[in-house]
């Protein structure tokens, strides 16, 4: 997949998984792929503040906290959460 699309994946043991590819910008020295966690309505609540089409995450590893500027005004900190792999959670739940 190309650097310029994100998947976002939700899995939930209860109510099943979804996926969703939304385009993307990568800029820095990022040289692979790799997968970041967070609590789902965190992020919502950060996504629903802009009042922008975009949103900046700037961000070093996927244990680092994530910084979110947008507006030209508030800083929002997200603090990744650590995830499984999603084969790994549905082995879980089998």
């Amino acid at each position: 997949m190309p650097a310029e699309v994100f998947v976002i994946t939700t899995v939930n043991l209860d109510l099943g998984e979804g996926a969703e590819a939304v385009p993307g910008k990568v800029s820095g020295t990022a040289t692979e792929n790799f997968e970041i966690g967070f609590n789902a309505q965190y992020l919502l609540d950060v996504c629903k503040k802009t009042t922008t089409e975009t949103i900046k995450f700037d961000f070093t590893t996927n244990q680092s906290p994530v910084r979110s500027n947008f507006n030209g005004s508030a800083i929002h900190i997200l603090t990744p959460i650590r995830i499984n792999s999603i084969e790994n959670t549905k082995r879980k739940a089998a």
